[in-house]
């Protein structure tokens, strides 16, 4: 679970930081801009996109990145305010940044994650579970 919610975390803090590296004399409204927009979107969308995609069992990383993709086209929608000629500018823009945050939260979370794993229950979407620890054994 720890690395998951480091994931979560990664993910919604690495646009801030490189606008905040990067930002110049307005730096700070910047990144705090940015921080609001990816973080409300990690945890209106991410989330809930996280526990479906587990529990369908989708955890290719081209799963992660279109469901990102999905996620970053969504956060074209408030720019939907400055008319559709902005939307349409931008969504290129998010739709990539999304790819690449589903992409880097499959490799923070799910890529050689030896605390997930697959479990046949023999009915269809049965997904992924997160492993249970072995229980001890006594001999008789």
């Amino acid at each position: 679970m720890r690395r998951v919610v480091l994931a979560f975390t990664c993910v919604a803090l690495a646009f801030p930081l490189i606008v905040f590296v990067a930002g110049g004399n307005h730096a700070d409204g910047g990144a705090l801009t940015v921080a609001g927009v990816t973080t409300s979107a990690t945890l209106v969308c991410g989330v809930p996109a996280y526990c479906l995609f587990l529990r369908c069992g989708w955890v290719s990383w081209w799963q992660f990145a279109f469901g990102g993709a999905l996620i970053g086209l969504l956060c074209t929608i408030p720019f939907a305010v400055g008319g559709s000629a902005l939307v349409g500018a931008l969504a290129p823009t998010f739709l990539a940044l999304g790819a690449l945050h589903g992409v880097l939260f499959w490799v923070l979370t799910i890529w050689r994650n030896t605390g997930l794993m697959r479990r046949s229950t023999g009915r269809a979407g049965a997904g992924v579970r997160l492993a249970e620890q072995p229980s001890a054994r006594r001999s008789p």
